[in-house]
C-alpha cells in the first residue's frame, strides 16, 4: 500500500510538471502575405528555448530582423503548446501544403533550420477547404496562437 501511495505522489509531483517542448533548435514561424505592398510579415523566431518577435513589419521575409528581447513567459508558453503539437505531416513535408497564397490570402510560413546555413521553408494554406482534413484543427490552433502572440 505504501508503494502505491508513493507512486501516486511521484505522479502528481512529476507527471503534471512536464513542459511542452519543441524538437527543433531553431524555427521561424508566422504569417506571410506574398501579394501585398507593405507589412507582409508577422514572424517569430524560436531559438535557445525563447521566442523573439520581428522588430517591424516588412514586405519580404529575407528582410526580417528579430528583437533581442524574448516574448513574455505567458506568450512563450502559449506558443510552445501549439508548436510542440505540430503534426509530423507538417514537420516532414517536402512540399507546400494545400494551395498557399493561391487566392492572394496570407499563409503560414515555417522555416525549419536544417544545418548551419540551411533552412527548409514550408508554406501552409490557411483555407480550411484546401487543407487535408487531418490538419484543419491544427491550422486553426496555429492561427489562434498567432492572434494571442499579436496582442
Amino acid at each position: 500500500m505504501k508503494n502505491i501511495a508513493l507512486l501516486f505522489v511521484c505522479l502528481v509531483i512529476f507527471g503534471c510538471s512536464k513542459e511542452a517542448s519543441l524538437d527543433q533548435d531553431e524555427l521561424v514561424f508566422g504569417i506571410y502575405s506574398a501579394f501585398c505592398r507593405s507589412e507582409c510579415t508577422n514572424l517569430y523566431l524560436y531559438k535557445d528555448k525563447k521566442i523573439f518577435a520581428q522588430t517591424q513589419k516588412f514586405r519580404f521575409v529575407e528582410d526580417v530582423k528579430y528583437s533581442t528581447t524574448p516574448l513574455a513567459k505567458e506568450k512563450y508558453e502559449a506558443a510552445l503548446k501549439v508548436l510542440a503539437l505540430m503534426p509530423a505531416e507538417i514537420k516532414n513535408a517536402k512540399e507546400n501544403i494545400g494551395c498557399p497564397g493561391c487566392v492572394d490570402e496570407p499563409l503560414i510560413y515555417l522555416g525549419f533550420k536544417e544545418g548551419a546555413d540551411q533552412t527548409r521553408v514550408l508554406y501552409v494554406d490557411i483555407q480550411e477547404n484546401d487543407l487535408p482534413t487531418s490538419l484543419r484543427s491544427y491550422v486553426k490552433d496555429f492561427l489562434n496562437m498567432m492572434d494571442v502572440l499579436g496582442k
